[in-house]
Order: C-alpha cells, then sequence, then structure tokens
C-alpha cells in the first residue's frame, strides 16, 4: 500500500488490488511447490487503512483530497482491500487443490503519536484509550484515521475475524507488527499488558511486536506478567475465560484464562489509571479453587515511571468465592487460584476419588510404582465433591492407585 512513497524509485504508481492479487498467488504458489507445509502470511499491509483502500486509491487521494470515489475501488465493485484479495485466494487454492493463504495478517500502530516516547498526561490517557481500537466496535479512532468515513471506527481484530469467517473461512488471522511505545515508561507497560489481553480475549492467532523492548523495562516486565512472572516461566493461563467488569476499561482492563497444565485460574488486572488506587472484589463462579489466592503485581518504583519491579505480594484469602485484590494507579497484578489437587480415599470394596466437580479425571493403578506401569482403571466425570468407585483387586494382592486430572 505504500510502495508509491517508499519505494517510488521502482514502484512509482500505487500498487492495485489486481497487482497485489497476482503476486500473492504467484508467491504462495512457489512457495507451496517448494514447501508445502509452510505456512503463508498475508497480505501483511502496512496498516489498517490500506485493509480498506489500496496504494491506487492512496495515491489518488494524496492528489485528489478524499474523492467521491476511488477509481481502483470502484473498478473492483466497490469492495475493501482485504475481501476482495481473501475471496480472490480462497478462488485461487480451489483451482490450485491446496490452501495459498494460512493465516490473513496487517501491522498496526496507532496513529495518534503513541508510537513513540512521548509520557505527557494527555499522551499517556490517549495512548491507555487507543488500544479499544482493536476490539471496540463503538470506539471512534483519535487520529486521521477517523476523518474519513470508511476507517472511522477500526475494530480491528472483529474486523479481520469477520473477513475471514466471510470470504475465506478457515484462515487465521495475525497482526505481525505493532507497537504502543514509551516502551521505558509504566504507560508503555500497561498499554502492553492490556494488547496482550485483548490478543487473548478476542482469539488473535498471531502476534509479532516490533520489537523487543529493553530487558528489564516496564514493558519487558509486562511481557513476562504473561509469560514469566515468577522467574521460572509460569504463564497466563491458554483457554480465555469471561469476565464481566463494570468498570471502563479505558482505566482497567480484566482478563481471565485457565491453564490447562495445573488448572489453575490466572486473573489479570490492568490498573491503566494514572492516578488513584482501585479496590476490587473478584466474584469467581463455577470454579472450586483453594482457600488463599497468589498475587503478582508490576508497579513504579521512581518517580519518573520508568523503574519498575514484579512481586510476590503475601496470598490473600478466598470467602465465598470472592477474592479482594488492591490495585495501585498503573500497575499489572496477576490473581491466581489453584485447582485442588485430586486425593484418593479407600473404603471396603470402594475406591473414592475426592475432588472438582464437572471435572474429568482418569484414575490409574499399578502393581509396582513403575511410571511405565501405569494403566488406566477408570475415567470419570466428577457429578460431586465425592465419586466412589468399585475397587477391583483381580488377581493381584497389591495394588496402587492414582488420579489424573485431565484438560
Amino acid at each position: 500500500g505504500i510502495w508509491h512513497s517508499q519505494h517510488q524509485d521502482v514502484h512509482p504508481a500505487g500498487a492495485t488490488m489486481g497487482e497485489v492479487r497476482d503476486k500473492m498467488i504467484n508467491f504462495s504458489t512457489l512457495i507451496k511447490a517448494t514447501d508445502p507445509g509452510t505456512l503463508v502470511l498475508g497480505p501483511e499491509e502496512w496498516h489498517f487503512v490500506d485493509t480498506i483502500f489500496s496504494g491506487s486509491d492512496d495515491q489518488y487521494e494524496s492528489t485528489h483530497g478524499y474523492p467521491g470515489v476511488y477509481p481502483d475501488r470502484a473498478a473492483h465493485g466497490g469492495s475493501d482491500v482485504y475481501p476482495y484479495l481473501l475471496s480472490q485466494m480462497k478462488q485461487a487454492s480451489v483451482t490450485a487443490g491446496r490452501r495459498l493463504l494460512d493465516v490473513c495478517t496487517v501491522h498496526y500502530y496507532p496513529q495518534g503519536g503513541e508510537f513513540g516516547t512521548s509520557v505527557t498526561t494527555a499522551m499517556q490517557m490517549r495512548r491507555n484509550r487507543s488500544t479499544r481500537s482493536l476490539w471496540d466496535t463503538n470506539y471512534v479512532d483519535e487520529s486521521w484515521v477517523g476523518d474519513n468515513p470508511l476507517t472511522r471506527v477500526v475494530k480491528l481484530i472483529p474486523r479481520l475475524k469477520g473477513w475471514v469467517a466471510t470470504y475465506y473461512p478457515g484462515t487465521l488471522t495475525g497482526i505481525t507488527e505493532y507497537n504502543w511505545g514509551a516502551e521505558s515508561h509504566i504507560n508503555g507497560a500497561t498499554a502492553q499488558a492490556d494488547i496482550l489481553g485483548i490478543f487473548g480475549r478476542e482469539g488473535l492467532d498471531l502476534a509479532e511486536r516490533w520489537t523487543t523492548p529493553p530487558a528489564g523495562s516496564p514493558t519487558f516486565k509486562a511481557i513476562q506478567m504473561y509469560r514469566n512472572y515468577d522467574g521460572a516461566k509460569s504463564t497466563f493461563g491458554d483457554v480465555s475465560v469471561s469476565v464481566s467488569n463494570s468498570i471502563n476499561e479505558t482505566n482497567l482492563a480484566v482478563f481471565a484464562a485457565q491453564r490447562t497444565t495445573d488448572a489453575a485460574l490466572t486473573v489479570m488486572f490492568v490498573h491503566k489509571a494514572l492516578t488513584g488506587s482501585t479496590n476490587i472484589t473478584l466474584a469467581v463462579t463455577n470454579f472450586i479453587g483453594s482457600t488463599n489466592a497468589q498475587i503478582w503485581q508490576l508497579i513504579f518504583t521512581n518517580v519518573a515511571k520508568t523503574a519498575s519491579v514484579i512481586t510476590n505480594l503475601p496470598p490473600v484469602p478466598v470467602t465465598n468465592a470472592t477474592v479482594s485484590v488492591y490495585l495501585p494507579a498503573q500497575s499489572v497484578t496477576l490473581l491466581i487460584l489453584s485447582e485442588p489437587k485430586p486425593r484418593l480415599a479407600i473404603r471396603y470394596n470402594g475406591l473414592g476419588l475426592i475432588g472438582t466437580p464437572s471435572q474429568l479425571y482418569v484414575i490409574e493403578a499399578s502393581s509396582n510404582l513403575s511410571q511405565a506401569q501405569w494403566i488406566p482403571f477408570s475415567t470419570n466425570t466428577a457429578l460431586t465433591t465425592t465419586l466412589w468407585l468399585p475397587l477391583e483387586m483381580g488377581s493381584q494382592s497389591v495394588r496402587f492407585f492414582r488420579a489424573v486430572w485431565q484438560p
């Protein structure tokens, strides 16, 4: 979309939809012929605006102002660029007998100055708001992008997923460059934490940040809150869990997920407000967890808000399935509720599984405690806290049993 401005010496004319289509089909066909297992990403536009307008129409607009009719768009039935290219790639894939596009991708940088180092109060507040362009179907972009009626509401991830579902079902979605700036300030950290939560909640398949923030910077630590908060590579959950948040998401974003490795419920609070703390009461439903919740928190530690630390706070009690959490201004807080480990009890002719209702468990048996000798004995979904099963010894005088939680 910007070849004519960035590479005008070799491509002075703005690229049309047809040219991009032909290049995508040609290169993807060659790639798949060489290595059929390769995933092909595209169209890989520089910004959301050119998912709507081609380079040819961008160039036309730059010399004519906002036209009533965009020539290349009109030549393709008034279609946005990405729907046209997706439908064309689908058709070409049918002809080729193989999928030619695997991930529908775009680059995305906010255009109001957020992608920079400014941390004025006004810019910090704008940075907090503008992450809404990734998901909010009502948020009007505050930069030049919002000047055009066709690009006023970005709603980037829902838009990409909607286009894919309509024009080339089965294609994944990705944002292959993004950055919200202020990497060495806590405002950049809360923006990054917000973005990662949004990516997970909205079901984005792939994201690549441009570039890695400086090691030890607040933004680097915001990523650690999701991927390595304890230094032992413990992570935020991988199965999204719904959250009802009554507070304006510009000030507080809340994301939840369950880890399949240990069934722990993880909840991330991104408190973006520039001043003032907030006390939150989290009510948890459909989950029986530990009596105490772990708390990890990222906060700034100097007046300039450029130094930060991840701290493991004392556990907080869980009372009647509610947890009270203190959120300082401009902080990222991770709450972890552990799933109780299943236990076994034995009575005459019976084996009792003490676990979580509605959870699937496999009871395994062994005659010698050898790791290689454990075999499934019974697979059951616990209907109540304790499930009793017949105790079958068979011909063995000694038998060991264990319960294994199944994701």
